[in-house]
This record gives structure tokens, C-alpha cells and sequence, in this order.
């Protein structure tokens, strides 16, 4: 089985026991409310159901096992909890420390970097001279690159990954080489990531990507 992304099951679990009603929904059964979400909690052995149902403005109709009464929810209250369970599953891409990294290539665009650890701790470039105190930043966005969620689409020229962004390729101290290839940006503010070896398409924050996703010239000195 799959890694649990436990602050996904933790923010889940924390919104269902601090849900609030906006209203009560008068003549609505409880049956109107099931379809779009069901959520089970077991508490000190007693399961408590919790059904969500169709839309009425900005809210949605809940329901739960432990009341006839129908009830009105703000919908931004339902989205903490109305998870697939695929955005349950741990969302790291890759977890490298800097000093484990012996040789990394890094793709932006058509510009290309090849960085290699030296015994001293200092990084070389394949062009120019690297300069430490952008490289090791720059790197050290691969110690947690983790996930915002798991994208639907997998079109590759919907997601731009077959005509890539950007790339890294990753050899590390007793690991196999892991290649992190990145698509298109999203209009939310992700790019769409695949890992080496995994079917799975990810979303990643635009931030975590700049982070090393560097040109030539933003690694070595001028």
C-alpha cells in the first residue's frame, strides 16, 4: 500500500470535527444529500457518517448518521474534507540532501547545466565556473520537493510533458538516477511534474520548481 500524506488525513479529520452548519434545511431528506461525498469517522468505536449533496448557491446540503435533520454547508468548509482518495497518498517526489547529490544536470528551456560534487565539498560546471552560493541553494530544492496534489489530466500535451520545461536529473550516493521532468504551468499557479518510473502526474507549486529550475548563468559566477 501507498505512503499516507498524514497532514492531508490530519487536516481532514480536523475539519470533519470542527464542521459548522450555516443553516438548517427545512424540509430537505436526508437521501438529498447523498452523492457527491461520503465520510465515515470512527471515534471510541462508534462510526459517524457524514453525506454531502448537491449544491444550493455557496452551499451544500450535509446530512449525518447521527441526525434526521438536513443541514446547509458553506461549500469552502466542505472542500477541506472532500478529498479523493488518491490526495491521501504521500506526496513526495523526491527527498535528496545536497550532500548526497554527486552529480545533477538541470534543464530551463533549451539551456542546459551539468553541476558535479567535488571531494572537497565545492561544485564544478560543465560551462563557466559554478558558484556555491547559488548552487547549494538551488539544490537544496530537491532535500523535500513534495506535491500540491495529483493531477486528473494526463494528456501529455495537455500537461506540456511532452515538450518539457524543464528537467532534472539526479544521481546521489548509493541510490538509483532519478529524473524529475516538468510540463506546462497551470493556471492555479502548479506545473505538472512526473517522476522517473511512476505513471503519476503531479501538480508542484511554481515556487518549488524556480527553486532549482536555473539557467546557466543563475549557477556560475559572472
Amino acid at each position: 500500500s501507498a505512503d499516507l500524506d498524514m497532514a492531508q488525513v490530519n487536516a481532514v479529520v480536523g475539519g470533519a470535527a470542527n464542521l459548522h452548519a450555516s443553516d438548517f434545511a427545512d424540509g430537505k431528506k436526508p437521501d438529498e444529500a447523498k452523492g457527491k461525498l461520503t465520510l465515515t469517522l470512527t471515534a471510541k468505536g462508534e462510526a459517524h457518517t457524514l453525506w454531502v449533496g448537491a449544491a444550493t448557491g455557496d452551499d451544500v446540503l450535509v446530512a449525518t448518521s447521527d441526525s434526521p435533520q438536513v443541514y446547509t454547508v458553506k461549500k469552502f468548509s466542505i472542500e477541506h474534507i472532500a478529498k479523493k482518495p488518491i490526495d491521501y497518498r504521500d506526496k513526495t517526489i523526491v527527498k535528496i540532501k545536497g550532500a548526497d547529490l554527486t552529480s545533477v544536470t538541470i534543464d530551463a528551456g533549451n539551456d542546459s547545466t551539468t553541476l558535479t560534487a567535488g571531494k572537497d565539498g565545492k561544485w564544478t560546471a560543465a560551462k563557466g565556473t559554478a558558484d556555491d552560493s547559488k548552487v547549494k541553494p538551488a539544490l537544496g530544492g530537491f532535500e523535500n520537493l513534495t506535491a500540491s496534489g495529483f493531477s486528473e489530466e494526463k494528456d501529455e500535451a495537455k500537461t506540456g510533458l511532452n515538450k518539457p520545461s524543464g528537467r532534472a536529473v539526479l544521481h546521489a550516493k548509493g541510490r538509483p538516477a532519478v529524473t524529475i521532468t516538468v510540463g506546462a504551468a497551470t493556471k492555479d499557479g502548479d506545473y505538472y511534474v512526473q517522476k522517473s518510473g511512476s505513471p503519476d502526474v503531479y501538480l508542484v507549486k511554481k515556487y518549488a520548481i524556480d527553486r532549482w529550475m536555473k539557467k546557466s548563468a543563475d549557477l556560475t559566477k559572472k
